[in-house]
């Protein structure tokens, strides 16, 4: 993130919150804000429950506003580990106690990898970190053996420390946080005072790795590493996360902090513009539908004002908006929002670009639903138009367009274009091996439209090549199959 004159300030406000009147504490902060951090930072970091604890409570309570806050600590601490950190490759140790509960959820990742939410400080020396529990009265004793290798690539670095650390440990090595580890064993040592330190005691073999999924997370939301953010940004930075890895709780308070900077900050109009949409991002996953458009249509309101009116960005706000209005089930104010992303995509794009084929999609949904089977048409064929200029007309992306303008001429009545246009979709379905169901519903479909055309055998032959195919597939639909066997059954008296 972009480093600002107030960010150390910002820091010292936050654990001028957790000191309490206490007077010690007072003294250490008054000295860390003379202080230069430079290569003292890890010492600040263990000279005091105060840094250590502030930091540790952020990470661990997802607290992204005092995450921000610490903003100044934490880039000191990458900046310490990306200069001093450890070339070569390490065993280290660290022990802790450990609830039951805990050890059991911590047993059950064994083949998988875990994060740490803190510096974690280990030592080279085995029996030192079983030392360290010896004599404590816990309910479990755990020992973590780590093998550490900074040349694999991705890993986060670690370093180790000076005789000037106070860790309380001799050649400390403390990783990085967010360091990952693959657990790779966990061995059991049953109590036995023959075996001396490892009697009874977990002991977890571990690697540190870097991300495997590091790839696919970046397919999903593309991050650059190397774009300095500035608190919005970081705000969209939690955003994408915690919706593309589907974990909403991150998202808690989110909207009210970001509500809390825009009241204490002076912001021009494009800063403006990224906060509300964001906010009516937040507040929609959040299913707060009413505040969501009041954001998205402030964020308009200005898009309006000082961009021109063919503008991408005002396009994508009407997009928001009406995904908006489809989940109050406002379908009609969602049909206008979308007729504006499909006037304004039209000027920027051109009549056959792709890119409207979403619009006119989610436009067929909304027709369907109302029963409005000339509209839907008029939308189809518009798709069917924009897809002959880039692909052959027997591509398979044809197959669910044929597909549906068969359903909309068989709602209409009009039943041999619909049988014109399911037996194209069937054919292409065949060509490209489509998925059984998938041709099996199309089958039917045909039967379906024989049947009011009255061609009784035509119907009875496709309602058996429906069943003929749904039996091919694994997992067989049963409910799909009594409904066919119905229709057949009913063809005799028809």
């Amino acid at each position: 993130m972009k480093r600002g004159e107030n960010d150390k300030d910002d820091f010292v406000r936050l654990c001028q919150t957790e000191i309490k009147e206490d007077s010690t504490q007072t003294d250490i902060l008054q000295q860390f804000q003379q202080a230069d951090m430079a290569d003292r930072v890890l010492s600040w970091f263990n000279r005091d429950v105060l840094f250590n604890g502030v930091l540790l409570n952020a990470f661990q309570h997802l607290n992204i506003e005092n995450m921000y806050a610490c903003r100044y600590f934490i880039q000191n601490i990458q900046k310490y580990f990306n200069e001093h950190k450890h070339m070569s490759a390490v065993q280290v140790f660290r022990s802790s106690p450990m609830k039951s509960e805990l050890l059991h959820e911590l047993k059950s990742y064994q083949g998988k990898i875990i994060g740490i939410k803190s510096l974690l400080t280990t030592t080279c020396d085995r029996s030192m970190a079983l030392l360290c529990q010896s004599g404590e009265n816990i309910q479990k004793r755990v020992l973590f053996e780590i093998d550490a290798d900074p040349q694999i690539n991705g890993v986060k670095p670690f370093v180790k420390t000076s005789p000037s650390y106070e860790s309380g440990l001799e050649d400390a090595i403390v990783f990085m946080i967010g360091s990952l580890f693959k657990i790779n064993q966990v061995v059991e040592k049953e109590d036995d005072e023959e075996e001396g330190g490892d009697s009874g005691i977990t002991i977890f073999q571990m690697t540190l790795c870097a991300a495997e999924s590091i790839d696919s997370l970046k397919m999903m939301n593309p991050i650059n590493d190397k774009e300095e953010k500035d608190f919005i940004g970081f705000i969209q930075l939690q955003y994408d996360l915690c919706t593309n890895l589907q974990y909403l709780d991150g998202l808690n308070n989110v909207d009210k902090i970001l509500e809390n900077y825009l009241n204490k900050s002076v912001l021009n109009d494009n800063n403006l513009i990224r906060a509300w949409d964001l906010l009516g991002k937040i507040c929609a996953v959040k299913n707060q539908l009413d505040q969501s458009l009041f954001w998205y249509k402030k964020a308009l309101d200005l898009k309006k004002k000082i961009l021109p009116k063919n503008d991408s960005s005002v396009a994508d706000s009407y997009f928001y908006i009406a995904y908006v209005y489809l989940n109050k089930n406002d379908s009609n104010q969602a049909l206008d929002a979308f007729k504006q992303v499909l006037a304004i995509s039209k000027e920027i794009h051109g009549e056959d670009s792709r890119l409207l084929m979403k619009c006119y999609g989610q436009m067929c949904i909304i027709y369907e639903d109302q029963e409005k089977f000339a509209d839907l048409l008029v939308c189809y064929n518009q798709m069917f138009n924009i897809l002959l200029k880039h692909v052959p007309i027997d591509d398979q992306q044809f197959a669910f367009l044929y597909n549906n303008m068969g359903k909309t001429f068989a709602n209409l009545g009009q039943y041999s274009l619909a049988l014109g246009y399911y037996k194209t979709s069937l054919d292409i379905k065949l060509k490209y091996q489509f998925r059984k169901d998938y041709i099996a519903n199309n089958y039917k479909s045909i039967g379906i439209v024989h049947k009011s055309m009255g061609n009784i055998e035509q119907a009875r032959t496709n309602f058996e090549q429906a069943i003929t195919t749904y039996n091919q597939l694994e997992s067989r639909d049963e409910k799909i199959i009594s409904e066919i066997e119905k229709l057949i059954q009913n063809l005799s008296t028809s």
